[in-house]
């Protein structure tokens, strides 16, 4: 053979080499197609496709956005002449169709039923999980044209008694759409159907759990690489191959494996440090995000403990699905940018936790709250089961799974949150679901269940400290109001009787009635007050009495009292304090409300800024015993309380003083040392002026990063 022959071979060979390991490499990479965007749009019955679809909508998003609206949408079925919206689009694919094909729908109330291409793919009955649809068969290749259509149930009645449905008391509408993304999967086999990633804090490591499935009829062989990376970077920190895994045809195996972190970097708040793991077989990749991050409540002190240190739970609410219905809600709950923009703003008021409560929303907030660091309460929206929201143990262990399964893998998550404000005995399905469900959140995390009981010694209970303010709500006398603060812990006032710092505290829940001696477990206040305003300053539904309070003073007045309740619920070391609500509605009809002025720019209302953002600080104060009215001249002793929330000893000066307006009428400066995580209590003792009038009194230090710390007190000398 000759030598240029001998060279045409070898250059031949060589190419169909490098042909075949491009179409491997090719094979291994998953194509992920969005189908986000306007979808046409009717209205009609259950039974028959609409012959017109003559509106549109954004996906994802609610249909009361619709173009034309629709009448009602939401608040009523319109007596059974509206029983589903009808979403259609077509979309084309280029190239053959792959070995596997999945539709992905993360979230659509209330119902979703899928047709592709005239065919039925499936349906899901869930509202606030994925459904994820077969379409291998159904799917047109090669530059074909495709037609989705997607049925929703028009009101909530449509799946009642088939799965939650996300009820709530103080909710005008339940709107329904398709809320969060929709997209493509596309891939060879064998594919990736999902992966958990469980970090090792200590070890520097992760366990991963992949479940991957072979859709053929004929058995399959393939090695599984895990790669690490950090989040937007192509420095390999971890590398792991397996032997090659037998695939059986039609069936789903688990493949596991320890992987080594180099440099591992932890994520918490301060640092949102992320990976991305690379899984990958010869015919699919799947990129998973995660933050190496351990959480649990000790034990013995019931502190929350993240990454092996203590760490203070101090944060708000968001009611996602009372906020969609917010008047001017618009499509912020879809911008990327907005809800950056929230969270961000949450984290200036001191606060690094924050529990989506009753209804979660959709994945993209998860994402941020990942890589802007603050901790989620992750609830579900359950808000009592009887009456219209019945559900049973198997409805909610399938729930509950295809939720876990859904959100193991955001860093953010610390708590799974079963529901909201049910009791064990009425409704013990909650309970009875998560002790079937747990074991498969291999990281282990704590569960709340509501109003239920704990299950394990180190799972959180959750208060709502709402007795004692019947005052706002008929309209008392503003005096007696005012004194709330003090009276509010079971008529425990902090400095009257025992230690001022852990007295005894009554957690007093309705119907049920628990105490820190008897439950033992971490206590975990994520709601308090009732003392709401809508955002224009007028009195919600059940905060009538601010009817009988000058409409100027109202936000100041609110301001003042939940930075006490603040204070106060501090002092106590509560493993958590979240103030209620960082994001909800706010309409004539509703119930509660946040504290924007404007929803477009997020800016807080001023009061809501300048009283309680100091009451979440770090190193914080409170004014543990103060009256209303003094006499003149009176002699007085002020305890004041130090609260050291950082991981850092803090000393300094507390400067404590009677004021009127700038003026400083009298003051004493005591020195305090706290440890880290501790209070100590200081007193001075000052003069009561002789004038009657209106006055206050001021403790202030200098705080964590030299910020200016204030508690205060308004009291009136008598004439």
């Amino acid at each position: 053979m000759s030598s240029r022959r001998t060279k045409s071979l070898l250059f031949i060979a060589l190419a169909l080499v490098c042909v075949a390991l491009t179409c491997e490499a090719s094979a291994q990479q998953r194509k992920v197609i969005s189908l986000n965007g306007t979808w046409q749009l009717a209205e009609g019955s259950n039974n028959a496709k609409p012959e017109k679809f003559d509106h549109k909508a954004a996906v994802p998003g609610l249909l009361d956005t619709a173009e034309p609206k629709f009448v009602g949408v939401g608040r009523t079925d319109r007596g059974g002449s509206r029983e589903a919206f009808w979403y259609r689009r077509t979309f084309t694919l280029d190239g053959a169709v792959p070995q596997s094909a999945r539709l992905k729908i993360c979230k659509a109330k209330y119902g979703s039923v899928v047709w592709l291409n005239g065919r039925k793919a499936g349906e899901n009955i869930m509202n606030f999980t994925p459904g994820i649809y077969d379409v291998t068969k159904l799917l047109k290749g090669n530059g074909q044209e495709n037609e989705i259509v997607v049925r929703v149930g028009a009101s909530q009645n449509s799946t009642l008694n088939k799965s939650v449905n996300g009820g709530d008391y103080e909710k005008s509408w339940y709107l329904p759409g398709i809320y969060d993304d929709v997209e493509l999967i596309l891939a060879n086999a064998p594919y990736i159907v999902r992966v958990q990633v469980v970090p090792r804090i200590e070890r520097q490591s992760i366990r991963v759990v992949a479940w991957i499935r072979n859709p053929l009829d004929q058995t399959l062989k393939s090695t599984v690489r895990f790669q690490v990376k950090p989040y937007k970077q192509d420095t390999v920190v971890a590398d792991v191959e397996t032997q090659p895994q037998v695939f059986p045809p039609g069936h789903s195996i688990q493949v596991g494996v320890n992987v080594f972190i180099n440099d591992c970097k932890l994520w918490s708040p301060d640092n949102p440090n992320l990976y991305t793991l690379f899984t990958g077989t010869k015919g699919d990749s799947l990129q998973t995000r995660f933050g190496m991050r351990e959480f649990h409540f000790d034990a013995s002190t019931k502190a929350p403990i993240l990454n092996g240190k203590p760490l203070a739970l101090l944060g708000t609410n968001v009611c996602f699905l009372r906020f969609t219905e917010d008047p001017t809600r618009g499509n912020k709950p879809w911008e990327e940018a907005w809800v950056r923009r929230l969270i961000r703003q949450f984290k200036s008021m001191n606060w690094n936790i924050c529990r989506y409560c009753i209804g979660l929303p959709p994945r993209m907030w998860y994402r941020i709250a990942d890589e802007e660091g603050i901790l989620i309460q992750d609830e579900y929206p359950i808000w009592t089961m009887r009456g219209k929201h019945p559900s049973t143990k198997d409805m909610l262990i399938a729930e509950f799974t295809a939720w876990l399964q859904e959100h193991w893998n955001y860093p953010c998550i610390i708590i799974w949150d079963a529901q909201n404000e049910t009791p064990e005995r009425s409704v013990p399905q909650t309970g009875q679901a998560l002790s079937v469900v747990r074991h498969i959140d291999l990281s282990d995390r704590p569960w709340d269940n509501g109003w239920g009981n704990p299950q394990r010694p180190t799972d959180p209970l959750e208060i709502h400290t709402y007795r004692g303010f019947k005052a706002i709500k008929t309209g008392v006398p503003r005096g007696v109001i005012s004194r709330m603060p003090v009276r509010i812990l079971g008529g425990y006032a902090l400095g009257q009787k025992g230690n001022p710092v852990s007295g005894p505290v009554i957690a007093l829940t309705r119907p049920d009635r628990y105490t820190i001696g008897k439950t033992g477990n971490p206590i975990i206040m994520n709601e308090y007050g009732w003392l709401w305003l809508r955002r224009d300053g007028s009195a919600a539904k059940v905060t009538q009495g601010y009817n009988k309070m000058p409409h100027a003073e109202r936000f100041e007045y609110y301001a003042r009292k939940v930075a006490a309740l603040t204070e106060i619920y501090r002092v106590r070391k509560y493993p958590a304090v979240m103030h209620f609500c960082g994001l909800g509605h706010s309409h004539p009809e509703c119930t509660t409300s946040d504290n924007f002025t404007d929803l477009e720019t997020l800016n807080f209302e001023p009061n809501f800024e300048k009283y309680v953002k100091p009451a979440f600080a770090p190193v914080g104060l409170c004014i543990a015993k103060y009256k209303d009215v003094y006499e003149p001249a009176e002699e007085i002793d002020i305890p004041v309380v130090v609260i050291n929330d950082t991981t850092d000893k803090w000393s300094g000066p507390v400067e404590i003083a009677i004021v009127r307006g700038k003026e400083i009428l009298d003051s004493k400066t005591a020195k305090a040392t706290v440890q880290a995580l501790d209070r100590v209590k200081v007193s001075s003792k000052l003069s009561i002026p002789k004038q009657p009038g209106d006055y206050e009194i001021r403790a202030e230090i200098l705080g964590a990063g030299g910020s200016r710390v204030r508690s205060l007190r308004q009291f009136k000398v008598a004439e």
